[in-house]
């Protein structure tokens, strides 16, 4: 499939996609949610940590696994995630100091599933979608394929941010209404359509 094959997105056309990924993921979304609902304990925030790796593929290893969520615990993570501060999701990425472990999608996760509201989930699938889109009908006037590169291997989740912001805002879209979970299901489709 290519991305000519795709409609101009609409609010109708996000929610229908963002259902379609519910109706398939129903069960582990669900449990995910009921997790991050729990009390942000030491143990409760292993068991975050190791379902959302196991769920989402993120090839962190069990040692890292530990070592991420003894980080989350002691830097307080998931209160600045709820309470929203943007650099938090970088902050977890680089785990503190530990700059060779970069896992920016995973941290997206994790953040987004303390605040849905605000963190949208980085993943190159999305990237991807993004700048077809853009190409498409242009919603950001600096979004290229340089740029998106330089997001991927440069880690930069504040511009990512606004790309999905800018998408969302986009008149001719009219995708004001929809949440970002829903226009990150969308999205995540959308890329994987295109690499099939």
């Amino acid at each position: 499939m290519t991305f000519e094959d795709w409609v101009i997105p609409c609010e109708k056309t996000v929610k229908y996609f963002a259902n379609v990924f519910d109706i398939a993921n129903y069960k582990t979304e669900n449990e995910l949610i009921a997790l991050f609902s729990e009390v942000p304990t030491a143990e409760n925030i292993k068991r975050r940590v190791n379902r959302l790796s196991a769920i989402y593929g993120t090839r962190i290893s069990k040692p890292d696994q530990d070592t991420i969520s003894d980080f989350i615990f002691s830097d307080g993570i998931v209160g600045k995630a709820k309470t929203g501060e943007l650099d938090v999701v970088n902050r977890l990425a680089f785990n503190g100091e530990r700059k060779y472990r970069k896992c920016l999608s995973f941290a997206s996760k994790f953040c987004s599933f303390c605040n849905p509201d605000l963190y949208p989930i980085y993943d190159s699938l999305v990237l991807e979608s993004l700048l077809q889109l853009n190409k498409k009908e242009p919603f950001d006037s600096t979004y290229d394929e340089k740029e998106r590169n330089q997001i991927k291997y440069y880690y930069n989740y504040k511009r990512f941010c606004e790309l999905i912001d800018n998408f969302r805002k986009y008149t001719a879209f009219g995708l004001g209404n929809c949440t970002l979970r829903e226009l990150d299901k969308y999205l995540w489709i959308a890329g994987k359509g295109l690499e099939d």
